[in-house]
């Protein structure tokens, strides 16, 4: 595909892509799509209504017997693929550790020309890395669309199921030796003593166990779930984290916790939308756009698909270099 056409396709239709090569280098011959079939009775003649996939296992109206594909304990080409595209994304991740190292011995150098480079090459593998990882998550979801040709319940049954014992097993080791704050298949964070560190985590369960007790917290675990709020102005992000669940507790609590934590005795206006820090969520928004998406446009001679969220200075630089013809 040509990188204009990448960025137009859907992520279901690039895994189906990337399936598709795999399974010509194993001389595996293409299924047809799936074909929808409507209508469909059961033996004993009740319609078939619908089928999902819930917690591990597949859950229908009426039972319901499908055939997938391919076996893939004998063509273990799924497997391969995602795996391979895993560990590019690893491979990425890795430059990018390497290159925000050498962002700070520049920084503590005060080689400014230096910075830039490092700063322009740590946002390229970090914006490769997440298009990567966008498109990783996607398999899971296109082996169980029905109109994909390696449609397969089975399959995303196994990496779900597999996904949610990696997470249950976490927590019982991180509730061995400290307190978990946030559990996902991307990682898990803990809070063994609060001390004196810094993190948006950190000062959300500090503030959690403040206004609902520290026993509380202890017996129910934390949903470090958080906002951040435009004032103390001049604060760092890490003290403007206000946990959600301030805004479900009692009017007169609410008010005690945000009058303390935003530092306005005289507040009352309590609606998030005027708490918020909307500068701080624009801007966010915009880098994750230029990761995910301009920048790898721009990279490939396309177009910017987001003409709203510019380019960074730096990428014209280095768009310019790269199309130098005597260089």
């Amino acid at each position: 595909m040509e990188p204009d056409e990448v960025l137009r396709k859907g992520s279901g239709t690039l895994c189906e892509a990337l399936l598709m090569v795999q399974a010509f280098h194993v001389n595996i011959v293409f299924p047809n799509k799936q074909e929808q079939v409507f209508n469909k009775l059961t033996d004993d003649g009740h319609v078939m209504d619908s089928e999902t996939y819930v917690g591990g296992h597949v859950e229908a109206l009426e039972l319901e017997e499908r055939v997938t594909t391919i076996c893939q304990r004998e063509n273990s080409f799924y497997v391969d693929t995602v795996r391979a595209f895993r560990d590019r994304r690893y491979e990425f991740k890795g430059l990018h550790k390497v290159w925000k190292k050498k962002l700070s011995v520049a920084q503590e150098c005060g080689d400014a020309a230096e910075v830039k480079r490092c700063k322009n090459m740590e946002i390229l593998y970090d914006s490769l890395q997440l298009a990567h990882k966008c498109i990783l998550n996607s398999f899971y979801g296109y082996v169980m669309r029905k109109g994909a040709r390696w449609y397969s319940m089975e399959m995303a049954g196994i990496v779900c199921y597999t996904g949610a014992n990696i997470i249950t097993q976490a927590r019982e080791l991180i509730e061995q030796i400290g307190r978990p704050l946030e559990l996902d298949t991307d990682g898990i964070w803990k809070l063994e003593d609060y001390g004196e560190q810094k993190s948006t985590s950190i000062s959300t369960a500090k503030r959690l166990a403040e206004f609902l007790g520290d026993q509380m917290v202890k017996d129910a675990g934390l949903s470090c779930r958080y906002v951040i709020s435009r004032k103390p102005e001049g604060s760092p992000v890490t003290e403007r984290a206000i946990p959600l669940a301030i805004f479900q507790a009692e009017p007169s609590v609410k008010k005690h916790f945000l009058r303390k934590w935003l530092k306005m005795p005289s507040l009352h206006d309590l609606d998030i939308r005027t708490i918020l820090d909307w500068s701080y969520y624009i801007e966010r928004l915009g880098s994750a756009i230029q990761k995910i998406i301009t920048i790898p446009a721009a990279l490939q001679q396309v177009k910017n698909p987001v003409p709203r969220v510019r380019h960074p200075d730096w990428l014209h630089k280095k768009l310019l270099e790269k199309n130098d013809i005597y260089k």
